[in-house]
């Protein structure tokens, strides 16, 4: 375990290998974005509207 661990149960040497544990999760902000970042944003939106119930 890590001290940065968060008690998600995925532990364990494989889930710090592949980054699946929330603790070593990242997110960038997007700061004057150019055209493929607006489009791929777009897309994205789009296919997730799409994917959610009504």
């Amino acid at each position: 375990m890590i001290d940065g661990c968060v008690g998600c149960g995925l532990c364990g040497e494989n889930a710090h290998a592949a980054t699946l544990c929330p603790s070593f999760y990242r997110a960038e902000v997007v700061q004057n974005p150019k055209l493929h970042e607006r489009l791929w944003a777009r897309w994205q939106g789009l296919a997730t509207r799409w994917l959610q119930p009504a």
